[in-house]
């Protein structure tokens, strides 16, 4: 199920059936919400999900468990002002759509450290970012797939990782890990160099 809650913490509501049976997710992994649409994204590997914010449904794309469809093996989704992108294939390619689900282009990700827990995030310019947690990095790309640079290694000090599972952005470029190894989530802000460089600095914020 997804569960929604007020800022305050108090339990509003969920989606999909409690307790048994058949219901309207077989096991959700990521959620992404456009709210200006008022539109909420359901990762249900293979199946992606579009919803209105009370839970109707609106429309689904992938074939369900046991089949083949859209999707070889999603992992995680993020939203831009006018794409979602839907991290597949155990992380070695990007399916980007429009708002309404429907495929625009697929990105091969180059030089890919495959893992089965990988996170995405895209920022304000474009970018995408996938976290690898067997790699305990995260890599960064154009919107062409051009690998543009990398930050972390494993460790236990800040600004390392140990099997870093979930990433996201906020509309000011800060990334925040889900560090999972480490039991923490570490926060940085991204910064973008000159283009003859073309590389993305991360610092810890």
């Amino acid at each position: 199920m997804v569960f929604v809650y007020g800022p305050d913490g108090s339990f509003l509501r969920h989606i999909g059936n409690l307790g048994g049976g058949e219901g309207l997710f077989h096991y959700p992994t990521s959620i992404a919400i456009d709210r200006k649409a008022g539109h909420l994204y359901v990762l249900d590997s293979p199946r992606l999900f579009m919803l209105d914010l009370q839970g109707k449904f609106l429309n689904r794309i992938g074939r369900s468990r046991g089949g083949t469809g859209e999707f070889t093996n999603p992992t995680d989704i993020a939203l831009s002002p006018d794409e979602l992108l839907v991290l597949d294939a155990d992380g070695s390619r990007v399916e980007i759509m429009d708002l309404q689900c429907r495929l625009l282009r697929r990105l091969s990700l180059p030089n890919v450290l495959r893992s089965q827990e990988t996170g995405l995030g895209v920022d304000s310019f474009g970018n995408i970012y996938v976290s690898f947690a067997s790699a305990s990095m995260v890599r960064v790309y154009n919107h062409d797939a051009a690998l543009l640079s990398s930050f972390g290694y494993e460790g236990i000090r800040i600004g390392e990782f140990n099997s870093p599972t979930g990433l996201w952005l906020d509309s000011t470029n800060h990334i925040y890990v889900a560090d999972t190894g480490n039991v923490r989530v570490q926060v940085f802000q991204l910064g973008v160099l000159n283009a003859v460089t073309q590389q993305v600095t991360a610092t810890l914020h």
